[in-house]
């Protein structure tokens, strides 16, 4: 028979837990408060309308410039290059409206459904690195605070973030180590694990954020992306970097079809 003294005892410790949990859950809810207080929030996000910029891709030895137009009510996109599709060379540009995709290569649209596939894809990926930061409050997210980490000579907080996308018609869920700098309240280091994977234990990349404010936004500049190699060290693996933005420029739907 178990003795009053260990009953109280695990009585206190599942009393401790749930309320410990609870208050990590509110320190990271603070910190993401902060964050959107620093760089306006979502709300603040939308209200600059749109945007147009160049993007810089240099991944495994390749640069590739895009030109890129968002439209964020709708998250309608546009991207522009010079690239390759199917062993057909040209512009490509590729297009979002309204979830649907289409492509075009020196302006003869491509009918194949891959095709309309990848610009969805392709497109969205951009829209979401370019938007990231002011979507990391949304309701379908879920954040646990894990405590603080020394990078170079910032001691940042960190946070753990999956975005549940059982509220979003979604079969997985996406992980994120969010570090926050305490004097900017800005994320400047992120990890991300594969879709449905375990960032603390698998982490598929670990990105460094470097930001530019461009009417009042703040923008994602620079992202050098590191991965893990065989050894289990850190090492480069990709640099992106968005370029000559200007937002608000009036554009509508109309603009984003081909």
């Amino acid at each position: 028979m178990k003795s009053l003294h260990t009953i109280s005892l695990i009585a206190l410790l599942f009393f401790y837990l749930p309320a410990n949990a609870q208050k990590m859950d509110i320190k990271a809810k603070d910190l993401l408060a902060k964050l959107d207080a620093t760089n306006g929030g979502y709300e603040g996000f939308l209200a600059a309308n749109d945007v147009q910029f160049t993007y810089t891709k240099v991944l495994h030895g390749h640069t590739r410039v895009s030109q890129e137009k968002l439209l964020f009510k709708g998250e309608h996109s546009l991207s522009t290059y010079n690239g390759e599709y199917k062993q057909q060379k040209g512009i490509i540009k590729r297009a979002s409206v309204n979830g649907k995709g289409s492509m075009s290569i020196d302006d003869e649209m491509l009918t194949d459904e891959k095709a309309k596939k990848v610009a969805v894809f392709a497109n969205s990926i951009t829209f979401y690195w370019f938007s990231m930061m002011y979507k990391l409050s949304d309701p379908s997210t879920i954040s646990s605070y894990l405590g603080q980490e020394q990078v170079d000579s910032v001691m940042y907080d960190k946070v753990k973030l999956v975005f549940d996308y059982s509220q979003l018609d979604k079969k997985a869920n996406d992980e994120y180590l969010l570090y926050f700098n305490p004097d900017t309240h800005l994320v400047d280091i992120f990890l991300y694990s594969e879709t449905n994977g375990d960032v603390l234990k698998n982490p598929k990349a670990k990105v460094f954020v470097t930001y530019k404010i461009v009417q009042g936004i703040h923008v994602p500049a620079l992202r050098k992306h590191f991965k893990l190699n065989d050894k289990r060290k850190w090492i480069i693996n990709g640099v992106y970097s968005f370029s000559d933005v200007k937002f608000d420029n009036g554009f509508t739907v109309e603009d984003f079809r081909l």
